[in-house]
């Protein structure tokens, strides 16, 4: 990638209304697209290098000394596997699970689509990980729009 490039590919994950964050194989945050930085309500330099569970306030970032990504129950955090699974050698992995966040003072068991992929960037390797809220309605299987050769 052309530095010249940065600027135009700033502004495409900028315009992608998903939260997107660019980790290392720690899932430590590196960067975020403008809907992370919004949806955060968080400036970048006051999360910049934590790991996910601690941006996104997982309850379970805090269950062992080290904090996210260290106690049992990260073992099957849909985030921190899809990450792993990327570094061990997979180019895209698609999951979806529920996180248990802290979100105005109360837990909310939150359903999520996360997609991971790898990319090599000023010579580390690095993960784009794209995060999608899977609202309890989107969920439901909805009766498909009929093809307009079906119509007639």
């Amino acid at each position: 990638m052309d530095n010249a490039d940065a600027p135009v590919l700033g502004a495409i994950l900028d315009a992608i209304s998903s939260l997107v964050f660019l980790v290392d194989s720690d899932v430590r945050v590196q960067s975020v697209n403008r809907a992370a930085r919004s949806h955060l309500g968080k400036d970048l330099v006051n999360f910049l290098r934590d790991r996910m569970g601690e941006i996104l306030i997982c309850i379970h970032s805090t269950d062992a000394p080290g904090g996210c990504g260290r106690s049992h129950v990260c073992q099957d955090c849909v985030v921190r596997n899809c990450v792993n699974q990327v570094v061990a050698g997979a180019e895209v992995v698609h999951d979806r699970g529920a996180l248990c966040l802290q979100i105005g003072g109360k837990v909310q068991q939150l359903n999520f689509s996360v997609t991971a992929a790898g990319l090599h960037f000023e010579g580390r390797k690095m993960i784009v990980l794209i995060l999608e809220h899977i609202k309890e309605e989107a969920k439901t299987i909805r009766e498909p729009v009929p093809c307009a050769s079906q119509l007639n």
